[in-house]
């Protein structure tokens, strides 16, 4: 179940991503047991009522939902990057083929100033 579904996304994206997915099931969670209690039946054992720890939880996941924005490079795209170039200097935007050929081209020039 859902060690096959994690090796999946660890093999299309990375095991930064497969994390980020899991820490975000919470806030599913979460908002689902809301909308359980407030919309579907009050007296479920499945739904949650607003309290004032609610407001500590809903801050935590928008800074959780921040940082992944920020992880997965969205401001920089948003604001201007070419849609599928990647951008080396940030790692997570970029192929693994990108990567490999700025560092083989970074060890070529330090054995070429030696």
């Amino acid at each position: 179940g859902s060690s096959v579904s994690g090796i999946a996304i660890t093999a299309l994206l990375s095991s930064v991503h497969r994390k980020m997915l899991n820490v975000s099931v919470g806030a599913i969670v979460w908002t689902i047991a809301l909308i359980v209690h407030y919309c579907v039946d009050a007296s479920s054992r499945f739904g949650e009522p607003w309290s004032q720890e609610s407001v500590l939880e809903l801050v935590g996941f928008a800074l959780i939902a921040a940082g992944q924005a920020i992880y997965s490079g969205f401001p920089h795209r948003a604001v201007g990057s070419k849609c599928g170039e990647a951008d080396v200097e940030n790692p997570a935007d970029a192929s693994d083929e990108a990567v490999i050929e700025a560092t083989r081209s970074a060890d070529i020039a330090e054995k070429a100033a030696r």
